[in-house]
């Protein structure tokens, strides 16, 4: 038998397969349900109890790289609401999950290198974002 688990918020959490039938209560706060899912492309839709594909996000980037002066910025836009942001490189963020709510993110750093930043939604597809701070 096969079984996921999901947040509140339809967010694939666990993969589960076992021979014989499991104790939900062992997985709290997740609600585990029996079936197969693939979290990188399917969500559970709270509202119809279905699993549901993720939607590709129509992200504006309006540029890939950046002057490291801490004034340059890399604005993306059309982000969905709300939504988590991990950016990885050479900075004092690093490792920091930052929520976006009003759809948008400003990136400047002071330091060069190269930077990834991975958007990711309930509904959406995670989307990766390479960005050079020289």
């Amino acid at each position: 038998m096969n079984y996921y688990g999901h947040d509140s918020d339809g967010n694939i959490e666990i993969l589960l397969s076992k021979s014989t039938p499991i104790n939900v209560d062992d997985f709290l706060p997740l609600i585990i349900r029996e079936g197969s899912a693939d979290p990188t492309t399917q969500y559970f839709d709270v509202g119809l109890e279905v699993l549901a594909s993720k939607s590709v996000m129509s992200l504006v980037v309006s540029k890939y790289s950046v002057d490291s002066d801490g004034l340059d910025t890399v604005l993306i836009t059309n982000i969905p609401n709300p939504s988590k942001c991990f950016i990885q490189g050479d900075s004092d963020g690093i490792g920091q999950e930052i929520e976006i709510t009003d759809g948008s993110l400003e990136f400047t750093t002071e330091t060069s290198g190269l930077f990834t930043i991975v958007i990711g939604s309930v509904m959406y597809i995670a989307e990766q974002i390479e960005v050079t701070a020289l």
